[in-house]
């Protein structure tokens, strides 16, 4: 509150994992100078939050920092490329199965395409790969 009240804890809403905190008593809301700023409820002011919220705020600033961004461009380069791959040049934007083994499974063809595809593309060609597999 901006005029330092105290919000007490009302209730832990699981089904969307929210902790929710109202101002003890709606007058002093109603009476406030700032009434209609933060907020316009006659209950007075309600504030609702994640249960990681603190986390979240965390994260964000670690990604916002120079540091972060330095990693995230690095990441975006190498962890997104295979999603990318997958998702435009395979179809893979949704999956065609429903229920988490099946939607694995189709994940797992997914990335056995890719890979396979990547080795051919490292080893130069398909006739390369079928020589350097029978190698191993």
């Amino acid at each position: 509150c901006p005029m330092d009240k105290r919000l007490k804890f009302v209730q832990y809403r699981r089904e969307v994992n929210q902790t929710v905190y109202r101002i003890k008593d709606s007058q002093d809301c109603l009476s406030c100078i700032h009434y209609g700023e933060c907020t316009t409820s006659k209950q007075g002011r309600q504030i609702k939050r994640l249960k990681n919220e603190v986390l979240k705020e965390r994260l964000s600033e670690d990604y916002l920092s120079e540091a972060g961004q330095s990693i995230y461009k690095r990441r975006k380069s190498r962890a997104e490329l295979p999603f990318g791959h997958i998702k435009h040049n395979m179809n893979g934007r949704q999956f065609l199965m429903r229920g988490l083994d099946l939607v694995k499974a189709e994940f797992s063809i997914f990335s056995s395409g890719f890979n396979i595809r990547r080795m051919i593309t490292l080893l130069g060609g398909a006739n390369n790969m079928v020589t350097a597999l029978k190698d191993v």
